[in-house]
């Protein structure tokens, strides 16, 4: 998602997790800005499907919290049921939207089959998938994978958390940060209010420059941004996201804030979708 190629494709990963309706909601909204068009995955666990076939796997049922043996064609049926209700929600979000939309289901590891997905896309959108992407302190299996070997943009919402403006995004100079505050400023619709460059950082005439070459790629394009300086550190980017009310945080994919951990630990703290570009 960048100024070098146009975007044609918004992948969302789904599943039967509340989460799932604000992922796709923000990734119609994706497409529909970017003109693109809007797919949703559905991905069959594999792991599950197998766990349901040995002879002592048990559940426990959620209303009475009974406990029974895990019948494999009921999950399978259970299954189908979902697909089926996810793609009648997809085609209603997306037609709500005005977006061409399609509609997939896979069976296999979860991240494997996300990351076999985005080569064909653009942009990967991720709620929750499966048991956990994002948990308290650290990034689930799938996102660590994601993070890791993703070669698009990946767009990182929590539960109850929303894409919006204003956006942020930390510029150093680099050519991705360059990619990054790009796709930024298409995030903000070409709304130079709501977009905020953080220059990182603390000497002025380093500031200076970073505004200079920021100012100068935007302008190419048609676009002004507002610039605050940021001194080193996850804390002041922290501080700054919460003082500017950031409903987007967008990062470059090489940048050190993007390694797992890190990232885990700032989105629990900004509270507001973290978008890295690559």
């Amino acid at each position: 998602m960048n100024d070098r190629h146009t975007i044609h494709r918004v992948l969302v990963a789904l599943d039967a997790s509340p989460h799932s309706r604000a992922a796709l909601k923000a990734a119609a909204e994706l497409a529909a800005d970017l003109q693109a068009e809007l797919l949703g995955m559905f991905i069959e666990d594999i792991n599950l499907l197998r766990l349901a076939q040995l002879p002592c796997a048990r559940e426990v049922a959620y209303a009475t919290r009974g406990i029974r043996a895990v019948d494999s064609q009921r999950l399978e049926n259970t299954l189908r049921m979902q697909a089926a209700q996810l793609e009648h929600m997809l085609a209603t979000v997306a037609q709500g939207r005005n977006v061409p939309w399609s509609f997939r289901v896979s069976r296999g590891h979860v991240a494997k089959e996300l990351l076999a997905a985005a080569e064909e896309g653009d942009v990967l959108v991720l709620g929750r998938v499966g048991t956990s992407v994002m948990q308290r302190t650290r990034l689930g299996s799938t996102a660590q994978t994601v993070v890791a070997m993703a070669r698009h943009t990946v767009v990182f919402l929590e539960h109850g958390v929303e894409l919006g403006v204003p956006v942020l995004v930390l510029f150093d100079g680099t050519e991705g940060a360059m990619r990054a505050m790009v796709t930024a400023a298409r995030l903000t619709r070409g709304d130079e209010r709501n977009l905020v460059v953080l220059l990182a950082s603390d000497d002025r005439d380093t500031q200076q420059r970073l505004q200079q070459q920021a100012s100068s790629r935007l302008a190419a394009q048609g676009r002004g941004a507002r610039f605050c300086p940021l001194a080193p550190g996850t804390i002041s980017l922290i501080n700054a996201v919460k003082r500017e009310g950031g409903k987007a945080l967008v990062l470059a994919g090489d940048h050190a804030l993007a390694k797992e951990k890190t990232l885990a630990d700032l989105m629990r703290q900004v509270r507001c979708p973290v978008v890295l570009v690559r």
